[in-house]
This record gives C-alpha cells, structure tokens and sequence, in this order.
C-alpha cells in the first residue's frame, strides 16, 4: 500500500511556498548551457502542443565548445525509449504527465498524441480515484475524533461561502482555496455557527432536551472545540504564500503544523486529540481540493495537491487494477481491458472528443500492452534524503555530503539511468519531469591552453529534465539537483520500472 503522507526527514527543513531559491546557471566553464531556460514569469506551466515532439540531436545533446582543449573525458548518455515515450502536459499536472510518460518508456511505447499509449488523463482519472478514497478515510477519521459528527453540513456551507464569492475548493489561483485557507473560513464559519447552535441550547425547555442534546453534537460545536479561542473572529481567511500549482502535496505542511503545536502546547487547553483531529481536517481538505482539481468535468487539470506518494500509487493501482472500482469515464477503456463484463455498459453521454476517446471500448494495442505488463511495474524512491520510519533509498543524499559522496550519487544515478526497462523522475522545486539525459565532463582553464597539469580543474555534470512542462528543455547542474534533494524530504528522484 502507498504511504498517504511524506515522512518526517532527519533535520531538513521544508521550504515554504515563500522561499526563493537563487537558481545557479547551469554554465560551468565557456562549453556549459541551460538549454530554453527563462524567466520564471515568462515559463507557461503546460505544454505548447504546436511545437511538436523532440528529437535527441546533437544540438541538444552536447555543450558548445564541447571537444575545446580545455575539455576533458566528455561522455553523454541518453534514453531514446523516453524521448519516444514523454506526453504533453496541458494544464499543471506535473505528476499525471510525468507518470504516463515513465510508464510509457518503461514499455518502450510512443506518448505522441495519437499514439494510443498511455496520456496524463488516465493518470490524472487514477490519482482522482486514489483521492476520493483517501477523502472517504480520512473524513471518517475526523468524524470519529468529533464524536460522531458529520462533517457533511460544514463541506457544504464552505463551499456555499466560496461560491458567493466566485469562488470554489478546486478553483485555479485566486480562484481556488488552498488547505489552510479553508481551515481558516471553517473556523470562522464555526464562531457564527457554534454561537447560534449554543443560542438554541440556552432556549431549550426541560421538553427540549433531546433536542438541545443534538444541537449541543452538532458538527459546529463540535469542531468550534477544535480551534483555539484566540482563532480570528472576522471570518477573514489566513494569508496565503505565493502560489504552486505544481506537485508538491499538503501532507508535509500538515505535518510541520501539528508538529509545532505538539511543541509550543495547545493554546486553548485542547486535548491531543484536538491536534490530531486538526492535522486529520486539513489533511481531508487538502485530499477533497484534489478530487476537485482532478475531476473528469475540470477543464484546467492541476495536480497540486499530489505528492510522491501518488507518484507510487498510481503505478500500484496499475498494477493492481484499483481503477476498476472507481467510476470516471477517463479509466473505461482500461476498465474494459481488465474486465470484459464492463464493456456491456452504456457509454456515458455528454462526453466531449478527448473523453470520448479516453472511453472508447476498443482498446489500442499500446494500452493493451499496459495493462498486459501491469503486473510487472513497480515505482519506488530511488534517491532522497535518510527519512525516519522507512528504509533507506539506494542513493541517500544529504546537505551534510562531502564532494566524494556527491560524486558518488551522481555514478549511482548514471548507473540506474542506463538501465534497461526503466524510467526516472525527477521531483525538484514544484515539478515532476522525466530525466532524458545525463552528460559529464572535466573543464580546465590551464596556462598553456590545454589540459595538460594545467591548474582549475572543474567538475561538470548535468541531467537534461524540464523546469516547467514535459518538454525537454534544461540542462541541470547535479549540484543543484543535490542542493534541492537535501533540501527537503518531499523532494526524490523516482524510479519506474518494469521486470
């Protein structure tokens, strides 16, 4: 089973949506590039379908200058299999696009459009699934932890609140609402609420006193228990950083927040079981802002709310065929793959051409070739930092290396990208995306213009990946990559392979 929230790390601290990370060029010596990078405000969060595919030339592939006499041992490496295999991301939906192209290259299939293979919209159908089970979990959890509660009345006048305003859970950018501010308007929401619910218990009559007894565990009162009483009284919601839409999940935010009330004490003599039922609400919130942002009616998909964990747990449900029990006309045609029964059912209506695509009953051989190696796939870290609780990843990195260990890392990465019927992921600042290639060299600067005992040497090594789409376009320095994998326990490179 996929864990449903990032582990604790050893202490790394987590950066916030706030923090600005100075981006180092990629330029390492005169032969060194960032191939298409751009200002942050000018890099679209999608894919320009018009731009077509690439293809691994030479250009691409190698530094300019690259065979200068001040360049030593040059060696490159590219997977042609991901090249072949990447899908184009429409929308911010780093995770579902980065998914279905490693699978794609694990099985050597073409992730061009038409091609039949696997797209984001099926990953993007599987992790909707895996979110609106995990939303089931986790509110019966809270509900449990409130006495029996149900949220159900509360979900709904949030969602009324947000609408008068223009607004909705899984809205894009100012339209949207993230986990903390709609932990915020819910306790706001539960000070007019709990007030008139608690109004209504003072009115009651000795006659009344079922009444008032259900009123007293109305879902208000009851979560109106959960937030401290200095909480702000105006209905205004808490501020919010800038805004990611790329995938990073809500599990560690979650995570650090209850960790830090543990520490400082509740501030309203609230039980544990207050905080705990804290973390379970906004974690809930967090999973029920996905579904919205994934749903099959969402025209602007957005995987924001998903973490590693859905990295591995959409390939798990591959495996294990989960999507059969879910309903979303994005998974049909893989449906009808793995049960015959379900090509009996009506074709749902009102579908537009992408997703009367998407269901048709006929599955394309590339699919089909999905769903005959499922069984055979398999998704794990391959590279992060040590994390308390779990087993140490191949490749454990850590603020702490020395440039040995860095060197190192940096072989056991090549190793494994050189491996047959496997694909890499890598997860850095917001972003998942394919690694296409890995290239390396030594860079002097000698007196005598040659490499010779000349003084300066440098050492160069670089992954090509995307900071914004699928597309492959930049040039990495391994020192960065290790600078943002030590960073942070959220951040990995991931590996997809087939056996």
């Amino acid at each position: 089973a996929e864990p449903e929230a990032e582990p604790e790390a050893e202490p790394e601290a987590e950066p916030t949506a706030n923090t600005k990370t100075t981006e180092e060029d990629a330029s390492a010596g005169p032969i060194a590039d960032d191939a298409g990078a751009k200002p942050a405000e000018e890099v679209k969060d999608r894919d320009d379908e018009a731009l077509g595919r690439v293809e691994p030339t030479l250009e691409l592939l190698l530094p300019p200058n690259w065979a200068s006499p001040s360049v030593d041992k040059f060696a490159f490496s590219f997977s042609r299999a991901v090249f072949d295999a990447w899908v184009v991301q429409p929308s911010p939906c780093c995770a579902a696009a980065s998914v279905a192209g490693a699978v794609n290259a694990a099985l050597g299939l073409s992730g061009a459009a038409g091609a039949g293979a696997l797209s984001h919209a099926h990953i993007a159908g599987i992790l909707h699934g895996l979110l609106v089970d995990q939303v089931a979990k986790r509110q019966a959890t809270v509900e449990r932890l409130l006495g029996g509660a149900r949220l159900a009345p509360a979900i709904d006048a949030l969602r009324a609140q947000l609408a008068s305003e223009g607004r909705g859970l899984g809205g894009r950018k100012e339209a949207g609402c993230k986990p903390k501010e709609a932990v915020s308007r819910l306790r706001a929401l539960c000070l007019i609420h709990a007030r008139a619910a608690a109004g209504a218990d003072a009115a009651a009559t000795a006659e009344d006193v079922p009444a008032a007894d259900a009123v007293r565990k109305s879902v208000w009162l009851a979560l109106s228990e959960l937030f401290p009483t200095s909480a702000q009284s105006d209905g205004a919601p808490a501020a919010e950083g800038e805004d990611t839409d790329e995938g990073q999940g809500d599990e560690d935010a979650a995570e650090d927040e209850f960790k830090t009330a543990i520490a400082e004490g509740p501030s309203s003599g609230a039980a544990d079981g207050g905080l705990a039922a804290r973390r379970e609400l906004r974690l809930m919130l967090g999973k029920l802002i996905g579904t919205e942002q994934l749903s099959p009616t969402q025209a602007r998909l957005s995987t924001a709310m998903i973490g590693n964990w859905g990295i591995t747990g959409a390939v798990c449900a591959l495996r294990e065929s989960r999507f059969n029990s879910w309903e979303d006309p994005r998974l049909l045609a893989l449906q009808t793959a793995t049960n015959p029964a379900a090509k009996s059912l009506p074709t749902p209506t009102g579908l537009d051409a992408d997703q009367e695509r998407l269901a048709a009953k006929d599955l394309p051989a590339p699919l089909a070739r999905v769903i005959e190696a499922a069984s055979r796939l398999s998704a794990k870290t391959l590279a992060s930092v040590r994390v308390r609780g779990i087993p140490a990843p191949p490749i454990v990195v850590s603020k702490r290396d020395s440039e040995d260990t860095i060197e190192a890392a940096w072989l056991a990465l090549r190793s494994t990208f050189s491996r047959s019927g496997s694909a890499l992921i890598l997860h850095h600042k917001n972003h998942y995306a394919l690694i296409f290639a890995t290239r390396e060299w030594h860079h002097y600067a000698p007196a005598d213009g040659g490499c010779g005992d000349g003084q300066g040497r440098e050492r160069v090594r670089q992954i090509l990946t995307a900071r914004k789409g699928q597309r492959p376009t930049a040039w990495i320095e391994w020192s960065e990559v290790h600078r943002t994998l030590s960073g942070w326990a959220g951040y990995a490179i991931l590996e997809i392979v087939v056996t």
